[in-house]
């Protein structure tokens, strides 16, 4: 490291630059607070400035942390996700339902960077959280409606199946890569470190999630997701389907006269939330 500072000194004096050692920070990446606690801290400079540690950097949009964990990358996108949905609501509020739910999920599902989480982490749940909460007031659903009914109402796939289908591209891109050394460190934290390498941490979640074995991981489709989706609802599947048909008469796309909206309201919030 301090190899590579002395090259760009040389640089910088031969070149007339300054390097801000402001602008960077050193990362003592290690598994606990523990480890970090015992480790020492070496000292590097820039420019003859000390260059600072820090717990935790913003690189590419990410936020890294010393001791691996994801928590404040997943909160960050939970934040940001928050701002999205409500900027939807606010600027289609006048459209219906369907319109709305269409523009949610071109606007506010392309969760950058979730491919990288350890979806074990609790606070991926913040953000299904989050999404649901998206969901259900973009097809006017009530807010206590069910969590396993929501996705199902909305034809779409629970957000943590749909992080675990393209954790499992990424993975399975990562395996199979042209680069040997990309290759290399994926097939090591997948096949052999397992629970102690972050990669391997997200490909046993997968793998449990949709029943499949750690070398098929590349056969995960959204189809299978869907079939183990549906596995889960399958005793509310009734249920589901007469939801459905209940939404689809209060946002005009069918035509039942016996009963007047309020009435259908009060069914549609009894099967969503009992």
């Amino acid at each position: 490291m301090r190899t590579l500072l002395k090259i760009c000194d040389d640089y910088s004096k031969q070149y007339s630059i300054v390097f801000k050692a402001a602008k960077s920070a050193c990362l003592l990446v290690t598994s606990s607070k523990s480890q970090q606690r015992r480790l020492q801290k070496p000292e590097f400079y820039i420019g003859g400035k000390l260059i600072d540690f820090v717990n935790e950097y913003a690189h590419l949009g990410h936020i890294i942390s010393d001791c691996m964990d994801d928590k404040h990358d997943i909160l960050l996108r939970r934040n940001m996700l928050c701002g999205k949905i409500n900027n939807v609501m606010c600027f289609f509020c006048q459209q219906n339902s369907a319109v709305k739910l269409r523009l949610m999920c071109r606007y506010c599902s392309d969760h950058y960077g979730s491919v990288l989480w350890d979806l074990n982490n609790p606070s991926v749940e913040d953000v299904c959280i989050v999404w649901r909460k998206g969901l259900r007031r973009s097809y006017d659903l009530p807010r206590c409606t069910h969590s396993l009914f929501v996705p199902a109402i909305c034809g779409l796939l629970p957000l943590k199946y749909e992080l675990a289908c393209r954790q499992t591209c990424f993975i399975d891109n990562c395996l199979n890569s042209v680069n040997s050394v990309v290759k290399f460190v994926a097939r090591n934290g997948v096949y052999f470190s397992r629970m102690h390498s972050p990669i391997g941490c997200s490909a046993q979640f997968c793998s449990a999630l949709f029943e499949v074995n750690l070398r098929d991981l590349g056969c995960v489709t959204r189809r299978l997701a869907w079939q183990v989706y549906n596995r889960d609802i399958y005793c509310h599947k009734d249920d589901i389907n007469v939801i459905c048909e209940l939404l689809a008469v209060r946002h005009g796309d069918l035509e039942l006269d016996f009963f007047s909206n309020s009435i259908l309201d009060g069914f549609i919030e009894f099967l969503c939330t009992n």
